[in-house]
């Protein structure tokens, strides 16, 4: 028996890259969605046509292996990133379990074992991380520029930041009064 792939995580920047769906119905369309969201071109077959394939990434959400593996081969010597739907054998990559607070993602792997494990851990997630991460991300986000013009040193500001983090009352003012209270703050504790 061959060795399972170990996986190298990693998010991808489709914005206007092309990107094909393959296949129809309400799995091709949730894949169809999710491409759009992260800003690609999406394509969309109900076939495969590999005269027609000039992408960077393939989703093909279909239950038929023989063509799963045609799709995996011609992806695999054009160089593209393909996904073959719950057919782990015949994919480049695998999709994590994701949960989304703004520009928090976190994503969530068995490696293609067992999506109903790594579905459950998503949701635990959810209920653990809730909306206010997103506040307390975008903040953070906007006092970098700040942040590093007044903290010389990697150090100095690595620091700031490790101390912000671990301030429970920056969450506690993301949940009750939002991204410009915690920008607010994160700005008065700076030197």
């Amino acid at each position: 028996m061959q060795n399972p792939p170990v996986y190298y995580p990693v998010f991808l920047d489709l914005r206007g890259r092309s990107c094909l769906v393959i296949g129809d119905g309400e799995l091709a369309e949730e894949k169809a969605r999710s491409l759009e969201e992260a800003g690609a071109r999406v394509l969309r077959s109900r076939t495969f046509d590999p005269e027609a394939a000039d992408v960077f990434l393939i989703v093909a959400a279909t239950s038929d292996t023989g063509l799963g593996r045609r799709i995996k081969e011609f992806a695999d010597r054009k160089g593209i990133l393909v996904n073959v739907v719950d057919q782990t054998p015949n994919c480049g990559f695998i999709v994590p379990a994701i949960a989304r607070r703004g520009d928090l993602v976190l994503a969530i792997s068995t490696s293609g074992r067992s999506p109903a494990l790594a579905r459950k851990i998503r949701k635990q997630l959810e209920a653990q991380f809730g909306p206010e991460y997103a506040d307390l991300v975008q903040a953070l986000g906007e006092v970098r520029p700040l942040v590093k013009e007044r903290l010389n040193s990697f150090r100095e500001r690595s620091e700031y930041y490790n101390r912000m983090v671990k301030n429970p009352e920056l969450l506690e003012i993301a949940r009750r009064r939002g991204v410009a209270a915690v920008r607010s703050r994160l700005e008065e504790n700076l030197p």
